[in-house]
């Protein structure tokens, strides 16, 4: 959907007195704008880092993909997956299973009921390494130390990257020089390549690999900015638009915009919502993101995000039909959320709240902490 369609829908909503949370297409390559120049092998092997998710200092950034997507490594190397939390839940998953393409129906789903809070598949939310055969459809896999990657396994795979951690893969030395894909559970269209070349060509080293993906996130934080612009400069009477901007479905601007909201005690504020968001009055910081992971090291849904509290609980899922759901009033006191809304086309949701006493008051969606505005409330 070209942005400036869905910027006049974003201009046309607020006009009417709504709050809009929209999406913002933009139209990033996702590759790098050049191949880096080839540097002169090194002795011994050599680690690269891939950024998983990123972060922009021009714009709030929920980025479905990988920074670089698309590599040269040598057998024995090592790459060291960094996830960036953007609030966006992601794996690293690799082996024969992950190289057949989305044809490949043995991989197991990351939320076995999406949009409805459900814990999600062990197989998928844990670590898994597997030589042969298919991970189990409910249940965890075999516990086992992590082995160096050989291209031959059937599934290798990080579970859930926690915000900062790092999935660090060792190539074994004796890995066949090949292509091999890795991608993302949660994301299906989150993909990308490892090329594995012998030992004696010459290949970008690590800080050129580095400043490839670092473009690569240039090019798409470029091409959002306008978007999360355009949608700050939104308003109405009293409110103004909250906008999720996306870029080939991978890629997304999450900022309210403008940042500061100016509405007068008892009026309804209605949030017109695109994309998966919760929207949130002061929050705990143990209600941001929505998974957590227990000390066993198994991971749950986090329902502080997930669940409403307060006012009419969210239709579960995506719906076929418009739909506003009444989020009551908000006194001033406590924590209030909306819960999980999943608003795409035909069934776009509007959000309402009422805010009954004068105050200052943060917003926050708990499915992306960076997206935060404040709301002030006049007597």
């Amino acid at each position: 959907m070209p942005r400036l369609r869905i910027l006049v829908t974003v201009l046309v909503a607020a006009a009417s007195g709504n709050l809009v949370v929209g999406c913002t297409p933009s139209k990033p390559s996702g590759r790098p704008p050049s191949n880096p120049a080839p540097a002169a092998p090194l002795a011994g092997p050599q680690t690269f880092s891939v950024s998983v998710d990123a972060t922009s200092a021009s714009i709030p950034l929920a980025a479905d993909q990988y920074f670089p997507n698309e590599f040269q490594v040598h057998p024995g190397d090592t790459i060291k997956f960094n996830e960036v939390w953007s609030g966006e839940p992601h794996t690293v998953s690799l082996g024969s299973l992950v190289d057949q393409g989305p044809t490949s129906t043995a991989l197991p789903t990351f939320f076995p009921r999406p949009g409805r809070g459900s814990d999600p598949i062990p197989a998928a939310a844990q670590p898994c390494f597997l030589d042969t055969g298919a991970p189990p459809a409910t249940a965890a896999c075999p516990k086992a130390d992590q082995p160096a990657f050989s291209g031959g396994q059937a599934f290798y795979s990080s579970g859930w990257l926690p915000p900062t951690s790092t999935f660090a893969v060792p190539l074994s030395p004796t890995i066949n020089p090949g292509t091999y894909a890795f991608r993302c559970l949660v994301h299906p269209n989150m993909t990308g390549k490892i090329h594995v070349v012998p030992p004696g060509q010459t290949i970008p080293g690590p800080v050129q690999v580095t400043t490839a993906g670092t473009a690569q996130l240039a090019a798409v934080v470029t091409a959002l900015v306008p978007a999360a612009q355009d949608a700050a400069l939104v308003t109405a009477t009293n409110v103004a638009g909250i906008t999720a901007g996306g870029g080939v479905t991978t890629t997304l601007a999450t900022t309210f915009g403008p940042a500061e909201l100016d509405v007068a005690a008892s009026q309804t504020l209605a949030f017109n919502v695109y994309g998966t968001h919760a929207i949130a009055v002061n929050p705990p910081d143990s209600a941001l993101g929505l998974l957590t992971q227990g000390s066993d090291g198994v991971v749950h849904a986090n329902n502080p995000a997930i669940r409403s509290l307060g006012g009419e609980p969210p239709p579960l899922g995506v719906q076929t039909r418009a739909r506003t759901v009444f989020g009551g009033s908000y006194d001033g006191s406590g924590f209030h959320n909306s819960g999980l809304l999943t608003s795409l086309p035909p069934g776009l949701l509007t959000y309402t709240l009422q805010f009954t006493a004068p105050g200052t008051y943060s917003l926050r969606c708990l499915v992306h902490p960076a997206m935060t505005a404040t709301v002030k409330v006049s007597p």
